[in-house]
């Protein structure tokens, strides 16, 4: 190898090893992230309509409902336009 090529493969070397941990520590976060119930249902009619097998109870029974009791239908106006 001469110095040049050496030089440029210690270089990308470092930079990929830099560019990696950054990146995968960008990705770390204390808390794993849990969908609404809205954004649950979203999700699902958006990108789920056409799925034969039908979504149990117990995929949706424990997600937080930001809503609660109050029925915030204005949340899913992005489901009507």
């Amino acid at each position: 190898m001469n110095p040049t090529s050496t030089w440029r493969y210690v270089v990308g070397t470092l930079a990929f090893v830099i560019g990696f941990g950054l990146g995968t520590s960008a990705c770390i976060d204390e808390k794993p992230y849990v969908p609404s119930f809205t954004e649950f249902v979203i999700d699902l009619v958006n990108n789920h309509g056409d799925d034969q097998k039908p979504v149990t109870y117990d995929d949706f029974k424990d997600l937080p409902d930001p809503d609660g009791d109050t029925n915030n239908t204005a949340a899913y106006d992005s489901l009507f336009r």
